[in-house]
């Protein structure tokens, strides 16, 4: 047997040191895999053909043996999909409560594993499936949103390939083993078939004899010949998988593909060769143009090319070839080196846009694209996990509105919704239960229910009990064995490869290294090396590499090591084993099946004594010492050997098989891991490659317990109390409790707490929950707290649930709901403890109620007039809520609810009504600006009505009549009301940006006034209610004339300015132009109520632009598209009369000659707008007349666009006037 190249190292690297911990360099996927392999093989270095498959007739003839047993003696429950899939209801904290005495995924359902097969259904393109390979097949019908596992108990659960049968969107098939890299497959038991769409697999007669691994299947796209890409050869079946004979090819291929199009020609790829069919497999001819060094080739045809196929091979760390004839020969398509990062022989992928033939993926260690068919390349892959296997796309893939692509790597299923912009816009991880982690070993402590737990290529986990299937990785790279503190549950010990030794003193949340001292690490030792501590001293560690290190002082700043056996050989430590009753009695096994006892361990040099134990040169896995005698030791072993475990009673004087035999015995699988009951010696628990066994007479007789966790490879076994945790190698882990004398069971009353209604911000009572150790055993309770949607709304206090409750105590805390907010408020109390029938759950819930706040300072509220019915005002949250009754606000008095504060000066409120009441047509809603609050008071208004419109209305006399000016309008809807002088100017807004005019009235008022809000229910006998929100009171603008205002008009860029004196306006404006569909300049206005006149002279305009605009504009409305009349003198470009007949149509222009100074007129009569100049404000030559699509009152000003955005221009104009 040949020992692995150890020679590779890599500094460990923490979570924080790269992106999600992983490298952009080589990977250690592959190590890892030759490190199974190395457990798989025999002394003599062999893996059987079809191990697995009779490794899984012997546990269905142990199930269906009348001996069979179960842990408990209860009847056996298969696992359900429901345990893994998202939308369960208590997904969140793991899976769903299970009865006492059975096994519990614990997950991860957030961090997936290696993934090499993916599957999306052409029929219902949200059903996908994908195959793990040490996980099985897995299925989502959401598109990756929830995944659930398919027929846990295959022979095989390493599924490389699989393939829908184009002619048949029912039947499936799924070739099984891992056999990239090496002659040896890796837990291969042939082709699978489903003819029901994946709900059940069968396997293919003989295909588990012929080969040990299927890298690929591919299916003739009109059904019938399936082609498949073995460790033995390609395999040819033209009767839809009846049978199968091998086809002459002379090579051992790991692709094949046929052509999308036609059903006879078909292309494979081996090391270092490609060769080609045109007859549907039958034949097979060698393609040209290959180097003949390379290693592992990729295949994909080009499907809007057929002809076309690229080969991504293994030379110069991945070169991409193509072929334009068919496969007939190929030549290089890049000169990019690399593409696999050397790593090619266990990871690469290749994608072809269906669509677009130059569009190329590769995937290695990373991804990358080109789309000029290889002769420039992006790196894709900044986000996604390391080591790419699959790359597929949505069968809706079109490149325009469909680009999304579905990669399969070492962390499991990632979707590019835009493969061409998966650079810019990254991957979304599709890990939702898909629960297909490869663990290396974990543990646990029983006071917290922490479990950490190392992995292949997903660095180190942590799961806290309050989070359920959701881990956390801490700790990058590949994970190893995992050792916790007996003493103190703070202290986890982990690895990264090659013996690279961690420490974390807070539970598994960071980690610092201890080896330093070890010479081995990092380079003489195996990919994942053993490690143990002392069950008697938490201070020593014993760990091996080439040689047995051993540190007594471990928990220290700096631990102190020293090698106490061993040399530099490849003969590497396996196994180390303390004896749980004696520190001194250790045991420890090597790679090639090597044995060695010691008494005297803690010496300062300990002996160690060969022992003659029967291991036949397979590698040692694991060493139990019985804690309850310590000459009593198992010793498992790797291989599909028949005697995988073996026992002594006398310290290794003597030895017998202990893997019973026919129908009570273990598997002829290799045997990973032995853990012993702590309350029964002779009850052991087996963790072997095709599931968990367990023997209730010290290895004489064996069963499957309760099905075990899947048909899986367990590669740990753990205690946390007496609750059995299984490391799977695909399936992540899985929890029983294995107390005989009774389980922990919990209730709790009330299991609901409705809290009712509560003010918002302030605390409800206390509701007490008990709960209850219904049980038979010790609770330990780990957590117990809150979550949920709403769970800052809801707080425990005085709890005495924490610790140890005993079998038919109590414990209780009281819950209390203070809601931050209005409405329904729901949240969860989850108690996590060792109870067997999982998390406990209560359900909170309450209704938060928004108490009225008086208006701020310094508003004021009161009714005015004779309401009939009192009103109100409150204010939250930004927003004014106003009840108000009263006949109107109309004639010669009103009566309304009146929200103010006093205003001097000019200025003006905005405030848009967001709702109100239809008590009447007439009920109303506004803002106003009123000399007192006598029911008579002069004052302005603008208002909206529950059925009658808008309206602009106002008392100019104390006593006198109210006027009005009527608009369209309904809330929600602006409003604003401008005071300058004696000037009251209203308008109205769609969206606080575009304002509309509606009226504009002269009153007399004093100097101070009330500004603010007005409802009025148009009833005495009821009120109404309306909410205002971005409620506004503004000084205005003491630079221009009463009843002028100024504002930036579209996106001008820069804001621009207007002010007024000594007659002259001087306005600074920016904006691309005044053109075009839609408008950009500042505009100082003021409102034009029916026909009139405004006329200016430009005294100067600001040479930006030779387009620079200033002039005079009647506008409909401050929306840019608005409907406008505009004469303008320009820098250089002349005088243009421009206008907008409509909103949002196009400018039209009529030009004529002039510069500034020039004087310029728009006169309005109906529904024309005339266009005049003159050089002397006497004589005027009209350029032109627009009808414009406008009634009632306009806008009209003076406007200037510098025709640039980054920098405004100045005008001057004097003698204005409007009239």
């Amino acid at each position: 047997m040949t020992a692995l190249d150890t020679s590779l190292y890599v500094r460990p690297r923490l979570r924080s040191e790269t992106d999600d911990g992983e490298e952009r360099g080589e990977t250690f996927g592959a190590d890892a895999l030759q490190f199974q392999l190395m457990k798989l093989r025999d002394g003599r270095g062999r893996i059987p053909r079809d191990a697995y498959a009779r490794a899984k007739a012997h546990v269905d003839r142990l199930r269906a043996s009348a001996a069979a047993r179960s842990v408990e003696f209860a009847p056996a429950p298969q696992i359900s999909g429901a345990m893994f899939a998202a939308s369960a209801p208590s997904a969140a904290l793991g899976p769903a409560p299970i009865a006492p005495q059975k096994w519990r995924w614990l997950g991860p359902g957030n961090i997936g594993g290696r993934i090499r097969a993916l599957a999306i259904s052409r029929t219902s393109p949200s059903t996908m499936f994908a195959g793990s390979v040490g996980g099985g097949i897995w299925k989502t019908t959401n598109a990756g949103a929830s995944w659930a596992p398919v027929d846990d108990f295959m022979a095989s659960l390493s599924v490389s390939s699989i393939v829908f049968d184009p002619s048949n969107a029912g039947v499936l098939y799924a070739g099984t083993g891992e056999g990239y890299g090496n002659t040896d497959a890796l837990r291969g038991a042939g082709i699978f078939r489903s003819v029901d769409g994946g709900a059940t697999w069968t396997p293919l007669a003989d295909t588990a004899s012929q080969s040990t691994a299927v890298n690929r299947i591919a299916i003739a796209p009109s059904g019938g010949v399936l082609l498949a890409a073995t460790n033995t050869g390609l395999w040819r079946s033209a009767d839809n998988g009846a049978s199968f004979a091998l086809a002459t090819t002379g090579i051992t291929p790991q692709d094949v593909d046929f052509s999308p199009v036609d059903a006879l020609k078909a292309v494979a790829g081996g090391y270092g060769a490609i060769v080609y069919s045109w007859d549907g497999g039958a034949t097979w001819q060698s393609a040209r143009g290959l180097p003949t060094t390379s290693g592992r080739i990729e295949l994909a045809y080009a499907r809007s090319q057929p002809d076309t196929i690229y080969a991504l091979v293994d030379t110069g760390g991945g070169t991409l070839y193509r072929s334009t004839n068919a496969g007939a020969t190929f030549s290089p398509a890049s000169t990019t080196p690399l593409l696999e990062n050397g790593q090619g022989w266990y990871d690469a992928a290749l994608w072809v846009n269906p669509k677009d033939t130059n569009h190329v993926v590769v995937g290695g260690v990373n991804l990358r694209q080109t789309f000029d068919g290889g002769a420039t390349w992006n790196w894709i892959a900044d986000r996604i996990h390391v080591d790419q296997h699959v790359i597929v796309e949505d069968p809706r893939f079109d490149d325009v509105a469909n680009r999304t692509v579905f990669i399969g790597n070492d962390g499991g299923v990632y979707r590019a919704s835009d493969i061409r912009a998966a650079a810019q816009t990254g991957y979304t991880a599709l890990d939702n239960n898909l629960g297909v982690t490869q663990f290396y070993g974990g543990a646990g402590s029983a006071a917290t229910g922490v479990i950490v737990g190392g992995t292949q290529d997903n660095g180190t986990l942590v799961r806290q009990p309050q989070y359920g299937t959701s881990w956390k990785s801490t700790l990058g790279g590949d994970g190893g064995f995992v050792a916790a503190d007996p003493t103190d549950a703070s202290y986890f010990y982990a690895e990264t490869i090659y013996l690279q030794l961690f420490r974390s003193a807070d539970a598994g949340a960071t980690w610092t290294g201890v080896g330093g001292g070890i010479a081995d690490a990092g380079q003489s030792a195996n990919f994942i090396a053993p490690f143990a501590l002392d069950p008697n001293d938490a201070n020593r560690m014993y760990a091996g590499g080439a040689r047995l290190w051993v540190s007594a002082n471990v928990k220290s700043a700096a631990p102190t090591w020293k090698a106490i056996f061993g040399s530099a050989s490849a003969n590497h430590v396996s196994a180390v084993a303390i004896a749980p009753s004696v520190s001194d009695v250790a045991w420890i096994g090597l790679t090639y099946g090597n044995v060695y006892r010691t008494a005297n361990a803690t010496a300062a040099a300990p002996s160690f004594t060969a022992v003659n134990a029967p291991t036949y040169g397979n590698f040692v896995t694991h060493i139990t010492v019985s804690p309850f005698d310590p000459n009593v030791v198992y010793v498992t072993m790797g291989g599909f050997g028949s005697e995988n475990v073996i026992r002594t009673t006398n310290g290794g004087a003597t030895w017998s098989d202990a893997t019973g035999g026919d129908t009570t015995g273990l598997p002829n699988a290799p045997v990973n891991d032995l853990e012993i009951d702590p309350q029964d010696g002779r009850t052991l628990y087996a963790a072997t490659e095709v599931g968990v066994f367990t023997s209730h007479d010290g290895g004489a007789t064996w069963d499957v317990p309760q099905s075990g966790p899947a048909n899986v490879a367990v590669d740990d076994l753990f205690w946390m109390g007496t609750t059995l945790v299984a490391a799977t190698h695909g399936r992540g882990m899985f929890s029983i409790d294995v107390n005989g004398a009774g389980t922990p069971a919990v209730s709790a009353s009330p299991t609901s707490i409705d809290f009712g209604s509560q003010a918002v911000a302030l605390s409800s009572g206390a509701h007490r929950v008990t709960v209850t150790n219904t049980g038979g055993a010790p609770l330990t309770i780990y957590s117990m707290s809150v979550g949920g949607a709403n769970a800052r709304d809801f707080a425990m206090r005085g709890s005495t649930c924490a610790g140890t409750i005993a079998a038919g105590a109590t414990c209780a805390a009281d819950a209390i709901f203070t809601p931050t907010a209005a409405g329904t408020r729901v949240a969860t109390i989850t108690l996590q403890s060792n109870a067997s029938n999982g998390a406990l759950a209560i359900a909170l819930g309450g209704s938060g109620i928004a108490v009225a706040a008086p208006p701020p300072t310094p508003w004021t509220s009161q009714d005015v007039g004779a309401v009939g019915v009192a009103g109100s005002a409150a204010y939250s949250g930004g927003a004014f809520s106003v009840r108000g009754a009263g006949a109107d606000i109309w004639g010669s008095a009103d009566a309304f609810q009146f929200v103010h504060e006093a205003m001097t000066g000019d200025g003006s409120i905005v405030a848009r009504v967001a709702a109100i009441d239809n008590v009447q047509a007439w009920t109303k809603a506004g803002v106003m600006i009123r000399d007192g609050t006598a029911a008579g008071a002069p004052n302005a208004a603008m208002i909206v009505s529950a059925g009658k419109g808008a309206s602009f209305q106002y008392r100019k006399a104390a006593g006198g009549a109210t006027a009005n000016a009527a608009a369209p309008g309904a809330a929600p809807q602006w409003v604003r009301l401008t005071r300058t002088g004696s000037v009251f100017v209203a308008a109205i807004s769609a969206d606080g940006a575009a304002w509309a005019p509606v009226g504009q009235a002269t009153i007399a008022m004093p100097a101070t006034v009330q500004i603010g809000l007005a409802v009025t229910s148009h009833s005495v006998a009821q009120s109404a209610a309306a909410t205002f929100d971005h409620v506004a009171v503004a000084a205005a603008p003491a630079a221009l004339p009463a009843g002028w205002q100024t504002t930036d008009v579209g996106a001008v860029g820069k804001s621009g300015s207007a002010s007024e004196a000594g007659g002259t306006f001087t306005v600074a404006g920016a904006g691309a132009d005044i053109w075009g569909t839609a408008d950009a300049f500042r505009y100082a206005y003021r409102l034009l109520a029916a026909d009139g006149a405004i006329v200016a002279r430009v005294a100067s305009v600001q040479n930006v632009s030779t387009w620079t605009k200033a002039g005079v504009m009647i506008r409909q409305s401050l929306s840019p598209a608005s409907a406008h009349a505009s004469i303008f003198v320009t820098p250089a470009k002349g005088i243009a009369f421009q206008r907008r007949a409509a909103a949002g149509g196009v400018t039209a222009s009529t030009a004529i000659a002039g510069a500034p100074p020039a004087y310029v007129k728009l006169t309005r009569a109906g529904g024309i707008v005339t266009a005049s100049i003159s050089a002397d404000g006497v004589a005027w030559k009209v350029v032109g007349q627009q009808a414009v699509s406008a009634t009632g009152a306009m806008w009209v000003g003076i406007a200037v666009s510098s025709h640039d955005v980054t920098q405004r221009a100045t005008a001057a104009f004097d003698r204005v006037d409007v009239n």
